[in-house]
């Protein structure tokens, strides 16, 4: 049997899909999710279950109907497994036959793991690729490494803002510190509906979730530090036909992600960014301080906001007595085709290999493979 195989590259998110060649600077397909049609797939998840973290926020998650545009969260609250499974294999599929333009047969796939991803996604990803797609074999691998990797440092703390929730993780000599990482829901889903009430109390109703995502895209910024109102308080400025306040820009920024004065709790899963981070820098051993604040590394949609990062940097260094930075990093699918492209992946190494982290269809469909969990990793 021959050892040829294509190194597929393979990032599902809950709102972007990124797929491509290992050695590629870029992925042959970057795109939203709601690009596919989403609807068919997900029930309803506005069913009167209410989230107490959701109330705790004080926004009206659970009045937003995010069906069409996002293809999963987190929590499965809501989702019909069997229905999402073969939504998952529609798109994968429709990558490969549209996109990749290869056989998924002659494939072997890595897929970015994302921190604290949900194992019934995790398998029911492997069961699509290996059952439904026929791949030669699948291998997840954790997202905060790959971003480390693609900037070229072994050493970093990685705080992606994505959509489902905001981590921080400590990567020290390419290896996650599990117990070191922290998580808040102060992420992309939770900030659009927060805009959206906001609006809402402005007068501004009835918009469509293509709307408020391109709004904070294009208009939205974050001020170095807080600022006053006053000269900006009466002022609106139009988008698409709509006039709206002015300080709504950076205001929103400032209430959701910057309030200054808590203290965060470990129970609680709405802690701000900030306190997050410096709770995380006390916990930490006194000898590797150092070296993750001065390798920090953003990703995530969130972090693509004007004046994001530097306001963050700003923030920690008012308490830090010792220099903090960031690293400039090509993000994780970079990493991961950087990863896939080296001998780590080569058939040499690959043929025979006795690892468990990569599953292969044979064995898979055997029982003879186990999947494993981030959570398998704690105690090793």
């Amino acid at each position: 049997m021959s050892h040829q195989y294509y190194p597929v590259v393979l990032q599902l998110g809950a709102r972007t899909i990124h797929a491509g060649f290992a050695g590629d600077a870029v992925p042959t397909i970057r795109s939203v999710t709601n690009a596919y049609d989403l609807k068919d797939a997900q029930v309803d998840q506005n069913d009167g279950l209410n989230h107490a973290s959701d109330q705790r926020l004080e926004v009206e998650v659970n009045d937003i109907d995010f069906r069409g545009n996002v293809l999963w969260d987190n929590d499965l609250v809501g989702y019909d497994f069997p229905q999402l499974e073969r939504l998952l294999e529609r798109i994968i599929y429709d990558i490969y036959q549209n996109n990749l333009l290869v056989d998924a047969k002659k494939c072997k796939v890595l897929i970015l793991e994302p921190p604290f991803f949900p194992i019934p996604l995790k398998k029911m990803l492997t069961k699509v690729l290996l059952f439904h797609i026929h791949a030669q074999s699948v291998r997840f691998f954790p997202e905060p490494v790959l971003s480390s990797i693609s900037s070229g440092s072994n050493n970093a703390l990685v705080i992606d803002m994505g959509w489902c929730q905001s981590t921080i993780t400590a990567v020290f000599d390419l290896r996650i510190l599990y117990k070191e990482s922290r998580v808040t829901n102060r992420a992309g889903k939770n900030f659009h509906a927060f805009v959206r009430t906001n609006l809402k109390e402005n007068g501004i109703d009835s918009l469509s979730f293509d709307f408020v995502e391109d709004l904070i895209c294009d208009t939205f910024y974050c001020n170095p530090h807080t600022i006053l109102e006053e000269e900006e308080k009466y002022s609106t400025f139009t988008y698409n036909g709509i006039s709206i306040p002015n300080k709504l820009r950076y205001n929103l920024i400032d209430q959701f992600f910057f309030e200054n004065g808590l203290k965060p709790n470990v129970d609680d899963e709405n802690n701000f960014l900030v306190p997050l981070i410096k709770g995380l820098k006390k916990q930490l051993p006194i000898d590797l301080r150092s070296t993750l604040f001065t390798n920090i590394i953003f990703t995530g949609g969130l972090t693509k906001i004007p004046g994001m990062k530097t306001r963050i940097l700003n923030e920690l260094q008012i308490e830090s007595e010792s220099k903090i930075e960031a690293l400039e990093a090509l993000g994780p699918w970079a990493g991961a085709s950087l990863y896939c492209s080296t001998s780590l992946m080569s058939p040499s190494t690959t043929a025979g290999s006795k690892k468990s982290d990569e599953l292969l269809r044979d064995r898979y469909l055997n029982g003879e493979s186990i999947l494993q969990d981030w959570t398998d990793q704690l105690y090793n």
